[in-house]
C-alpha cells in the first residue's frame, strides 16, 4: 500500500486519498508530503504564540515549508555562536520545530489497527493525531510506534492530521545531533490479529556442516476483543530465494499469545565478514483460513564465541577486530538518513580493513544495521552516553529515570535479529559507574530484554 500524493495539512479539501488497498503490505512510508516551521531556534518556547494551535486539524499551515522525511533542520540554518551552540555541534543551533502531514483513509480500514511508528525524531517530540496528544518520546535514538486507530477518520474524505513538535533545546549534545524527524516514518497498517511489533526472535543455537537448528519465537496480538485460534506459519528463505524449512502451529489467543517452533536448515551458509550470507523468515497469521497478517524477518546463521585466552571466533574461526567509532551524522548531509549515504560511508570504511563498528554512542538507524549485515560489519550497539549524571544541561540525563529502560528494551528488540550484532554498550564514559547508586542501575535494569544470546555491556 502506498500513501499517494498527500498535499496540505490544512483541511480535508488539501488531503490526499490512500488509494490502495488488501492485505498485501502493512506499512505505508510518510516520506513526502510534510510541513514544517522553525518556530524558534533557541528552542525553549513559542515567542508569539503563533504556533499555539499547531495540532489541531483546522490550523493553517499553508505557509509552512513543504519537506520530505527524513529532514534535519539544523544542517540547513546558518553557524552561530549564540542559541547554546558550540564546536563540538557545528555551531548550527537546534531550536523548536514543528511538522503535520494531512491524509485521507478509505472506508475499507474500518477495523484494522493503525499506528505511527518513527525510528528516529531529534529529540523530546511529542505526536499528536487529529488534534489529539498521542504520545511523546524524549530520546532521539530510538524508535517508538503508538497506536492511531481510535482517532483516525476512514470515510475517505476527511483529514488526518498527524502533528509532531520536536523540541532540541542546545546545549543536549557532544557531537552533531541534528534536529528534527532525521529518520523515517511509517504508518502500520493491520488486521486485529497480527505480529506484535518486533515479535519475532531468532535464534540458531545449534550449527554444524550439515544443519543449523532455527528457534523461532512469534509474539501474537489479537485485538478483536474474541479468543481466537491463530495458526502461525513460518518459512526459511535462503539466500538464493529458497525456501529451505517451514513450520506451522497453532495456538489460541486471548489478548496476546507466543508460539515457539524449531525448524532444520540443511547445510546452512553461515554469515561471516567474508560472506554476510542472509536469510529471511517469512510468518503468516491465519485465522478461520484466511490470511491476517504477513511478516518479514531478516537473520543469518553464526556462531560468536568470546574467550579470555583465545579473543573472539566466528563460526570457528579467529577474528581480530579491526572497529572504528561512528556517529550517526553523514558529514555535510547532517543527520538525516540516507541509505545510500550510510552505504557509501560504511563501504569506505570496509575497503580501510575495518570489520566491527561501534555506534557511539546511541543506537543506529535500521538503514545502519542493514548495510553491516549486508557488508559484513559486526556491530557493538551503544544505548547512551549518559545516564542520570548528564554531560550537557539538556541531554538525556533529564529523561533516564523513567525513560531508560524501555530506550533499552527498544534498543535490544530493534536489532536481537541481527547477525552482525554481537555486543551491547549500555553507555560510554558513564560518571555514574563509579557510584555504588550508579552501578545498581544496569543490575535493576532490563538490559538483556528480548535477547539471550548476547552479554558483555561495556
Amino acid at each position: 500500500m502506498a500513501l499517494a500524493g498527500v498535499t496540505d495539512a490544512s483541511g480535508a479539501s488539501g488531503a490526499a486519498s490512500l488509494a490502495r488497498t488488501g492485505t498485501g503490505g502493512r506499512s505505508i512510508p510518510l516520506r513526502d508530503g510534510w510541513r514544517f516551521a522553525l518556530v524558534d531556534p533557541v528552542g525553549a518556547t513559542d515567542p508569539t504564540g503563533e504556533y499555539a494551535r499547531a495540532a489541531e486539524p483546522g490550523y493553517d499551515d499553508s505557509r509552512w515549508r513543504r519537506i520530505s522525511v527524513p529532514h534535519d533542520w539544523s544542517i540547513e540554518l546558518t553557524p552561530t555562536t549564540d542559541h547554546g551552540t558550540s564546536s563540538g555541534t557545528g555551531f548550527l543551533p537546534g531550536g523548536l520545530g514543528w511538522y503535520r502531514i494531512a491524509f485521507t483513509l478509505p472506508p475499507v480500514y474500518e477495523g484494522k489497527r493503525i499506528s505511527v511508528e518513527f525510528d528516529g525524531v531529534h529529540m523530546d517530540s511529542s505526536v499528536h493525531c487529529n488534534g489529539e496528544l498521542v504520545g511523546q518520546h524524549p530520546y532521539g535514538y530510538t524508535g517508538f510506534a503508538l497506536d492511531l486507530t481510535d482517532l483516525l477518520h476512514k470515510d475517505g474524505t476527511t483529514a488526518n492530521v498527524i502533528a509532531v513538535r520536536v523540541r532540541n533545546q542546545l546545549p543536549s549534545s557532544r557531537w552533531y545531533s541534528g534536529s528534527g524527524i532525521y529518520r523515517a516514518a511509517r504508518l502500520i497498517v493491520t488486521d486485529p490479529v497480527h505480529v506484535r511489533r518486533w515479535g519475532t526472535y531468532v535464534t540458531t543455537p545449534e550449527i554444524d556442516d550439515d544443519h543449523a537448528l532455527v528457534r523461532v519465537r512469534t509474539s501474537v496480538v489479537n485485538a478483536s476483543g474474541a479468543a481466537r485460534r491463530v495458526e502461525v506459519r513460518s518459512a526459511v528463505v535462503d539466500p538464493d530465494g529458497r525456501t529451505v524449512a517451514r513450520r506451522t502451529s497453532t495456538i489460541d489467543v486471548t489478548d496476546t499469545g507466543t508460539a515457539d517452533q524449531q525448524l532444520s536448515v540443511r547445510t546452512p551458509m553461515l554469515w561471516s565478514g567474508e560472506h554476510p550470507h542472509r536469510y529471511i523468515l517469512h510468518t503468516e497469521l491465519r485465522v478461520d483460513g484466511r490470511t491476517t497478517d504477513t511478516y518479514r524477518t531478516p537473520f543469518g546463521i553464526r556462531q560468536v564465541v568470546f574467550d579470555a585466552d583465545d579473543g573472539m571466533t566466528l563460526n570457528g574461526t579467529h577474528v581480530k577486530l579491526r572497529g572504528v567509532n561512528l556517529h550517526h551524522d553523514l558529514g555535510a548531509l547532517g543527520g538525516a538518513v540516507d541509505a545510500d549515504a550510510v552505504e557509501r560511508q560504511l563501504t569506505i570504511m570496509r575497503s580501510m580493513g575495518v570489520n566491527a563498528l561501534r555506534t557511539s554512542h546511541n543506537p543506529p538507524a535500521p538503514e545502519v544495521t542493514e548495510a553491516c549485515e549486508r557488508l559484513g560489519i559486526v556491530m557493538m550497539v551503544e544505548a547512551f552516553d549518559c545516564w542520570r549524571r548528564g554531560k550537557n544541561r539538556y541531554d538525556y540525563g533529564r529523561f533516564f529515570d523513567e525513560w531508560s529502560d524501555r530506550d533499552i528494551a527498544e534498543m535490544v528488540l530493534a536489532a536481537r535479529n541481527s547477525p552482525a550484532v554481537i555486543l551491547w554498550s549500555i553507555g560510554n564514559e558513564i560518571p555514574d559507574s563509579t557510584s555504588a547508586a550508579g552501578l545498581a542501575w544496569p543490575t535493576g535494569s532490563s538490559t538483556t530484554y528480548g535477547d539471550s544470546t548476547r552479554r558483555g555491556p561495556s
